[in-house]
């Protein structure tokens, strides 16, 4: 079978110019540039499979795909897609023909892909799993198994850096590991082909994919080589199918409403003006989406639009809900009909979303970018005058409150930006834009900062070496969160392990002071006791939080129910 009868069986639909060219040269490229709704997850998955299935040739390529994410809305959406397109062709193939389809993610890691590492396999994670493991620090996971989990995700693996724009500090990192791999293959005793052809596994290579992806962003200390890039616009740019979505109509502007210092102190004010302005845009029949920059900001504009038109059908997406209710959000969001969507950066990538009216608060060029694709996302209403783009711009007051979690300059950077599109927010027009490199100023890990992680021994203190700032910045590191009832310490040491479903991401910045604040804490906030690590499976594994606990990434807490802090409808 080649491969475009091998995408059309999982798909339903032959592939782009550019996805048969990618299956052609998989192993020879280092960035994928397409737009966003083109396909990309697609093209390197079954890319990926078609090479291991044997069908063409004897299977070649690496055991093991690696999709390294930096949102919990796209592993869960890459996963699902992935594991779609493999039963679709073990229909025709045969299910052991085809690989397993593993996620790992805070609260939902499936270990049994290191139990047979032997067997193909799909690896769908967070970049905080994943990242972590490379770095022989495996969050949420005994220390016992991190050595395994990095033997494995260092050879036989394909790691494919989706989205590159959101990934922050892990971003310089992913390339430096590359960096470092390349610089191993030079110093080992036989050569690429001589260890594949005595049947020796190949170090893991790396490939990088976004809409808004620039070359130079990956040029770290230790990789600097030129970059094999496949560029979308080489193959399918006059192909039929892509002009409409390519000169989609979109007209922009700058909204009424302001983002302003007492908008960022007191969300609820800010959320009633913003409404109000979605409501007077909004087209009936049709989808208006409204994305914000916090969690705070878009639960406001969601109770204010629930007081003004309660008739009206809402949807309020964010990454702090518990998996039942973030699965029933996600299938609301791929529903068509009339409705408001607010939402946070959960759907600035990798959701297949599109609306008529657009109201985004200022963000990164970049970040613009991938918000603008969730309008008018196919060319579907440029025959009724196009879609309509607000952007509620921030007054930057030198002190950062009112630009997080962004940074001012980036902030007036899109601005000036924006000025330069004059009201026209097509994907082809977005191509002028000037891109920043995400995370210009973060830490870069070095060789030697590299070696020191191969002793695994905790400090003196009993703690481990932080690898935490090479893989998210500051607060964007997560803790997971579920909430018990109990009677005494004795009832709550004693309590199960979460189950999946109970859990609930959250930022450890925004965790630590909450906890904080809360007066009432006293026994009512619990951690893993690290002395019965070795038995997450059975009760009797906590113990109370306390003053000197040092909150780490990865950490599951549990809370007391009437400490509150969650709702099903708000998260």
């Amino acid at each position: 079978m080649d491969f475009e009868s091998f995408f059309t069986h999982a798909v339903g639909f032959g592939p782009y110019a550019y996805q048969k060219r990618l299956a052609e040269r998989l192993g020879d490229t280092d960035a994928l540039i397409a737009p966003t709704g083109l396909g990309k997850t697609a093209a390197v998955t079954l890319a990926w499979a078609w090479a291991r299935s044997g069908l063409d040739r004897p299977p070649r390529g690496a055991r093991r795909l690696v999709w390294c994410l930096p949102m919990r809305t796209l592993v869960e959406q890459t996963a699902a897609e992935a594991a779609t397109w493999f039963r679709k062709l073990g229909d025709h193939l045969g299910q052991d023909r085809l690989p397993k389809v593993y996620k790992l993610m805070g609260g939902d890691v499936d270990e049994e892909w290191r139990l047979h590492p032997e067997q193909d396999a799909v690896l769908v994670g967070t970049q905080d799993m994943l990242v972590s493991r490379a770095l022989m620090r495996g969050y949420g996971m005994s220390r016992f198994g991190w050595p395994i989990d990095y033997g494995l995700l260092h050879t036989d693996a394909l790691w494919v850096f989706d989205e590159v724009q959101l990934m922050g500090a892990s971003l310089a990192t992913s390339a430096q590991l590359e960096g470092f791999r390349r610089g191993w293959s030079k110093l080992r005793p036989r050569s690429v082909q001589a260890e594949a052809a005595q049947g020796w596994p190949s170090l893991a290579s790396s490939l990088w994919l976004s809409a808004t992806l620039r070359p130079e962003w990956l040029s770290t200390a230790e990789f600097r080589p030129p970059l094999k890039v496949l560029d979308w616009k080489a193959y399918d740019a006059d192909a039929p199918a892509v002009r409409a979505r390519v000169h989609a109509v979109k007209h922009l502007a700058f909204a009424e409403t302001v983002l302003d210092v007492d908008a960022a102190r007191k969300p609820a004010a800010y959320g009633e003006r913003l409404a109000r302005e979605a409501l007077s845009l909004h087209r009936p029949g049709r989808t208006t989406l409204v994305i914000v920059n916090t969690v705070r900001r878009a639960q406001a504009i969601d109770a204010a639009l629930a007081k003004l038109r309660p008739d009206l059908d809402r949807l309020l997406v964010h990454s702090r809900f518990r998996p039942s209710e973030r699965a029933e959000r996600a299938q609301r969001l791929r529903a068509q009909g009339e409705r408001i969507v607010v939402a946070t950066q959960a759907v600035e990538a990798g959701v297949d979303l599109t609306s008529a009216v657009l109201l985004t608060e200022l963000a990164p060029v970049s970040s613009l970018v991938q918000r603008f694709g969730r309008c008018n996302r196919g060319g579907e209403l440029n025959a009724d005058g196009g879609a309509v783009i607000r952007v509620i711009d921030a007054e930057l007051d030198g002190k950062g409150g009112v630009a997080a979690p962004y940074d001012e300059p980036a902030l007036a950077a899109a601005r000036e930006a924006l000025a330069g599109l004059e009201g026209d927010a097509s994907p082809s027009r977005l191509e002028s834009l000037r891109l920043e490199r995400p995370n210009a100023g973060g830490q870069v890990i070095r060789p030697k900062d590299f070696e020191e992680l191969f002793d695994t021994d905790a400090d003196l203190s009993g703690y481990d070496l932080d690898i935490s700032p090479y893989i998210r910045e500051g607060d964007d590191l997560a803790v997971q969160l579920f909430w018990r009832d109990w009677n005494g310490d004795e009832d709550a040491k004693g309590q199960e392990p979460p189950h999946r479903a109970e859990l609930c991401p959250a930022p450890i910045g925004e965790a630590k002071s909450w906890i904080e604040r809360r007066k009432d804490k006293a026994g009512k906030v619990y951690m893993e006791d690290a002395l019965r690590s070795g038995h997450r499976n059975r009760a009797g594994g906590w113990r109370p939080l306390g003053e000197q606990d040092r909150i780490r990434p990865g950490q599951t807490l549990m809370l007391a129910a009437d400490l509150g802090g969650y709702t099903k409808a708000r998260g």
